[in-house]
């Protein structure tokens, strides 16, 4: 519940400039053709064989002075719209089969190449104004980013992709930065700043209107109060107009200030001291919003809270039905408080530098935290409960004191040492540290799962190694080669907690993980009209637990929680890139009817590459009926999926008319189609087959249903999600004034 928060945006400059830049991949009706009679089939363009994601981006800009012949005060401000019909593009290839099951026969036809219901619709908007009046400058500006995406869901692919859910999200960061030129040695900036980012999702229809998602009044098709018909054929598919059944909402804002000094002293040290503050607001709200028009029905006079806390609401900062802001209690909206102080000298001797410095972070959940954990009060509230006062104490900061080092000389006149230590720290995830009492009552009274929040979780802190050289090749060229350890404590993981009433997760700090590794960077800057950067990292990393979740079945469950070292869920062993530039000159290539068509011309190449991600090998098993849990039969992350590979092209040819630049551009994303996997099934290690039927029990249904039904398994298990991006080609063009 945390992010970016305030990004540096372009200024404009002492005249007025514009830009204007379109890009997509719709390019009529040529290029993109569909199946006569049938507009959800889509061809791919027999010229570049790639389907279109109905991309397109729109962007303008302006910057220059306000006042017309005073550049000290200049603006910028720019605009972006970004729109497309399928906003994950994937190797996607549809299916069709028809099946009968009891009376009923099912005609299914989904087309290849474009996920239906998967759009997005985006606008951007950044801008700043610049008073630049030495000694001081006043930089005021920020960000407004909008966007409207539906969110895929594979078993509403058949029938119901129209009714696909909603999110949408709306963001801004402003900020005002000074800075003060003190002296020639001397400079401070100060800066404050102000971040809110909203993000609401729900059943496209029905949206917020949550008393209506499972009133049968207003949804004939619902086959009783809260309840959709069953998915068919065969428990794969919703049926047409089935209600998405969740709503929900999360709002995360905060208002900081940063302050930064900096000082040369003599010719030897270079201070620098400041702090960042930031004060934040949470505020949560989610349930099964499916269940409340029933809830109301079976009890028409019961509260409020009544109706929405058997739906499971999860509610800090809003009242129970989320229309009402609330600010104080146990479930008012949160203020977790982050911060830091540093201090760095930087000491440049005739043969050596050194970087000595010293943070300090503070983290404050600023809320209560449980007496004891394995001891919950309950409270009757009348005809609904919550937790008592008698659970709670107030809970406690954390500060972390981050020592720091780095050293680096010259060896030879093209060879430089360098090697750095380092402790860095982080503050959790900050919606680790709440759990809503409403919704953690209601789950210990009916026994169900839970896992809650603790304002008790320290600050994962890191111990960095790094140790390396930087050489000079020739005048162009230079390669640096450098080898880092870094070991992570107090790693966030879920835990169980053995309390009466009911036992339950809590999250805690206890994961453990070590990064070590070897990278190669080589930079060969323009020569002979060619630019490149070759980038390779070999990399293993070990722990106890990837991600705060990754024991969530062990809590479930019950078991027994790993205490010893294995390859975690992101060691990935080799990453790389190769990017090559080659961009010709001013009156380069023949003259052709009295121009020269090659000049300005650029081709850019970029290759990525990397092995395989690690996973848990398992007993086959349907991934689609379940059980839930996995039986392993091989080490933890003792599996690897395969290396992915792929190759981006932009060809560019630049048209300089006067002060007017015309660029003009091909982009080709993938551009040998490599269609790399990302995600992997534990029982088989393929993206598309779980093994189930080599079981007895998969081969009896697959002799059951028939050869048809077993298409239709095989396409929910090949989620399109579980690939790459195949080949899009992109034209575009960009108008500089």
């Amino acid at each position: 519940m945390s992010g970016v928060v305030i990004t540096t945006t372009k200024t404009g400059g002492t005249r007025y400039s514009a830009t204007l830049e379109m890009i997509t991949d719709e390019y009529g009706g040529f290029f993109r053709s569909r199946e006569t009679g049938n507009p959800n089939f889509y061809k791919k363009n027999v010229l570049t064989g790639a389907y279109s994601q109905g991309y397109s981006l729109y962007s303008i800009s302006l910057g220059g002075p306000l006042i017309p012949g005073f550049d000290k005060i200049r603006f910028f401000a720019a605009l972006e719209r970004t729109f497309m019909r399928n906003r994950r593009p994937s190797f996607y290839n549809g299916v069709q089969a028809t099946v009968v099951e009891g009376q009923d026969t099912f005609n299914i036809n989904i087309p290849a190449g474009i996920l239906r219901g998967n759009s997005t619709s985006r606008w951007l908007f950044n801008g700043n104004v610049v008073f630049d009046f030495k000694p001081i400058n006043l930089r005021i500006g920020g960000t407004s980013f909008f966007r409207t995406d539906r969110e895929y869901i594979h078993s509403y692919s058949a029938f119901n992709y129209g009714r696909m859910p909603r999110t949408e999200e709306t963001t801004h960061g402003y900020y005002a930065k000074l800075t003060h030129t003190l002296s020639p040695s001397t400079f401070y900036t100060l800066m404050f700043s102000w971040y809110r980012t909203f993000t609401e999702s729900g059943d496209n229809i029905w949206w917020d209107d949550i008393e209506s998602y499972g009133d049968k009044n207003k949804n004939p098709q619902l086959r009783d109060w809260g309840r959709n018909q069953p998915f068919r054929p065969f428990s794969l598919f919703a049926q047409e107009n089935t209600v998405y059944p969740n709503y929900s909402k999360n709002l995360s804002s905060y208002v900081g200030v940063k302050f930064d000094i900096l000082h040369q002293l003599g010719r030897v040290h270079e201070i620098k001291a400041g702090f960042d503050l930031r004060y934040n607001t949470i505020r949560v709200y989610g349930l099964r919003a499916l269940d409340i028009a029933n809830n109301r029905r079976n009890n028409p006079t019961g509260s409020n809270e009544n109706i929405y806390q058997t739906a499971f609401v999860n509610t800090l900062g809003y009242d129970v039905t989320g229309k009402t802001e609330i600010n104080t209690g146990r479930n008012g909206a949160k203020h977790p408080i982050v911060g830091a102080a540093y201090i760095q000298d930087k000491i440049e001797l005739p043969e050596l530098i050194l970087n000595l410095g010293l943070r300090v972070d503070y983290v404050n959940p600023n809320t209560d935290q449980l007496v004891d954990p394995t001891k919950i009060i309950l409270e009757s509230k009348g005809d609904w409960y919550d937790m008592a006062d008698a659970n709670f104490k107030a809970s406690k900061p954390y500060y972390i004191f981050a020592p720091r080092l780095g050293i680096s000389f010259p060896v030879t006149d093209r060879t430089v040492f360098h090697a750095q230590y380092g402790v860095f720290s982080q503050a959790p995830q900050l919606n680790l540290f709440y759990t809503s009492t409403i919704l953690f009552a209601q789950y210990i009274r009916s026994g169900n799962y839970i896992r809650a929040g603790n304002p008790n979780l320290r600050p994962p802190k890191t111990i960095a190694y790094e140790v390396g050289f930087a050489q000079q090749i020739t005048r162009n060229a230079s390669l640096d080669i450098t080898a880092y350890y870094k070991e992570t404590r107090d790693l966030i993981q879920i835990q169980n907690i053995l309390a009466t009433p009911t036992a339950y997760a809590m999250y805690v700090n206890g994961d453990y993980g070590t990064i070590k590794g070897l990278s190669f960077s080589f930079n060969l800057r323009r020569t002979n009209r060619v630019a490149a950067v070759v980038n390779y990292t070999l990399q293993y990393a070990a722990g106890t637990g990837s991600a705060a979740t990754t024991n969530f079945n062990i809590a479930w469950l019950g078991g027994n929680f790993p205490t010893f070292v294995a390859p975690l869920d992101f060691d990935q062993r080799h990453t790389g890139s190769i990017n090559v530039d080659f961009r010709t000159e001013k009156g380069d290539g023949p003259t052709v009817f009295g121009v020269k068509p090659f000049e300005y011309f650029g081709i850019n190449l970029l290759f990525r590459f990397g092995s395989g991600l690690p996973y848990t090998p398992v007993e086959y098993r349907s991934y689609i009926y379940g059980p839930g849990w996995q039986i392993p039969k091989a080490a933890v992350n003792s599996g690897y999926g395969p290396w992915t590979s792929q190759l981006d092209l932009k060809v560019d040819k630049l048209i300089k008319i006067g002060r007017v630049n015309f660029d003009v551009y091909l982009w080709v994303i993938n551009l040998f189609d490599s269609k790399n996997v990302l995600s992997v099934y534990n029982s088989t290690g393929l993206p598309d087959a779980d093994g189930w039927f080599r079981t007895p029990e998969g081969a009896t249904w697959a002799e059951n249903h028939g050869p048809e039904a077993v298409k239709l398994y095989n396409y929910m298990l090949a989620h399109p999600y579980n690939w790459g991006e195949p080949r899009q080609v992109r034209f575009g063009f960009r108008i500089d004034l």
